[in-house]
């Protein structure tokens, strides 16, 4: 024969669902305090069968760590699921439940267990806590400093940043030595004044007009006009200036604003825990 029951503290009737039903209205269960130095050690926990420690809930008075752990996969768990350290995104606009927004704040302005926990984070001569502001969070790599600042929101591409791009080749006419021709031309009339008192003239200027003046000519003197309808245009060529090149300044009508490099975003807070 079998006998189930259950134990009832501070009660005649224990709820039947139960092992153990505990009333009070004054007073708590006092879980036993164990400073646990290492997460993935049961340590200081001892004489337990192994594959018995599942479930084992204590809590952890390990500085900075302070909290309900239960043993599960061989490691303690926090049941708060925070630990001193984490970061989160919230869209709440001050401290909360041991949440400390990054705004570049002074460590010594935190309650006193929050500053230790910041020193403990960011180094003993931090001064400040990490400013988020407008700032995107990164997974360190080698180099870097945990909780450091890098990089820009915006980007300034120089010479260097440009493709390492040949355009097509092309070659212009080479003519080599040459020179330009162009034609001198004259006016369409010529104008010739002359002073003579005797006999027949005759009057030539460079081939283009060849008349007798006798006829027109008394005393005195006269002017005489023939249209010579660009009888004196001549050809005329400049000096060789050899094989030579010419050089092009091209501008790109710039203004060297740099590039806004903030892709499409969500805005809130960054919180880091600092414990309660």
């Amino acid at each position: 024969m079998s006998v189930f029951s259950q134990v009832g503290i501070n009660t005649d009737s224990p709820a039947e669902d139960s092992i153990l039903d505990i009333e009070s209205t004054d007073k708590g269960i006092l879980i036993p305090r164990i400073n646990l130095p290492d997460a993935n050690s049961i340590s200081p926990i001892t004489n337990i069968p192994e594959g018995n420690s599942e479930g084992l809930l204590v809590y952890n008075t390990n500085p900075g760590n302070e909290g309900f752990y239960y043993w599960k996969d061989n490691k303690w768990n926090g049941i708060s699921g925070n630990t001193i350290g984490d970061i989160k995104n919230g869209f709440q606009i001050e401290d909360h439940g041991g949440w400390y927004i990054l705004n570049g704040r002074l460590i010594s302005s935190l309650p006193p267990k929050a500053q230790a926990h910041a020193e403990a984070i960011f180094g003993v001569t931090a001064t400040n806590l990490p400013d988020a502001t407008d700032k995107f969070l990164k997974a360190k790599n080698g180099s870097e400093t945990l909780a450091s600042t890098e990089g820009s929101n915006t980007v300034s591409i120089t010479q260097a940043n440009l493709p390492n791009y040949n355009l097509p080749t092309a070659t212009t006419d080479v003519k080599g030595d040459h020179g330009h021709q162009y034609q001198d031309k004259g006016s369409d009339e010529i104008e010739v004044v002359v002073d003579l008192t005797f006999g027949d003239i005759m009057l030539t200027v460079a081939g283009i007009i060849n008349v007798n003046l006798g006829p027109l000519l008394s005393s005195g003197t006269e002017i005489y006009t023939e249209q010579v309808a660009n009888k004196n245009s001549v050809s005329r060529n400049t000096a060789s200036e050899g094989n030579h090149t010419h050089e092009v300044v091209v501008n790109s009508g710039g203004s060297n604003e740099p590039l806004n490099n903030v892709p499409s975003s969500l805005i809130t807070n960054v919180f880091v825990y600092l414990g309660e």
